[in-house]
């Protein structure tokens, strides 16, 4: 049997508890929530897109939970950032994005530690930025020091989260966009 989910699925994860499967759909900006307790079936389709109405760009690629599963955390490629959602239904945390600002292309998540103390580690597949670096299957595409892992303590202080949302919102020209 199968389930029609967006365009482009390029990532899955089960819910800590098991009965919810996230489908991140990279060519349609948005994540599919399937419930999987009984025959699957797509039960919220939430939108990534950094502002309504825009075309597709931030390209959701990888997803992680939290470990108290609370915390759904979502690699945007094209944003370079990774989006802080909530862990039960996929929504946007506080009705409003909230951003972690990564390397180039963030295109794995993994998450170490307890509630209390744990860590996003993110891979980024184009490094820090772009400047020549000889890459043999893209060629001079990368950094010199090809990709590069992040890490990311958490649970973060709310002025830290909030800075880091702005800062992608500023690196993005979030700010500037009209639709």
């Amino acid at each position: 049997s199968w389930v029609r989910v967006g365009h482009h699925p390029s990532a899955v994860v089960l819910s800590p508890d098991r009965t919810r499967l996230f489908v991140a759909n990279t060519n349609d900006d948005s994540l599919s929530v399937l419930d999987v307790r009984g025959r699957p079936r797509v039960v919220a389709t939430p939108s990534v897109r950094p502002v309504a109405g825009i075309q597709v760009g931030a390209h959701p690629d990888a997803l992680a939970f939290s470990p108290d599963g609370r915390t759904l955390f979502v690699a945007l490629a094209g944003m370079n950032a990774v989006e802080v959602r909530d862990g039960r239904t996929g929504a946007a945390v506080a009705g409003h994005p909230m951003y972690i600002p990564t390397g180039w292309y963030p295109s794995a998540l993994a998450v170490t530690g307890t509630a209390k103390s744990y860590k996003l580690w993110i891979t980024n597949a184009k490094g820090t930025g772009p400047s020549v670096g000889y890459n043999g299957s893209v060629l001079l595409n990368g950094s010199a020091t090809n990709g590069t892992v992040s890490v990311v303590p958490l649970p973060a202080p709310a002025a830290t989260t909030k800075s880091w949302t702005a800062a992608v919102v500023r690196n993005d020209s979030l700010d500037d966009v009209a639709v």
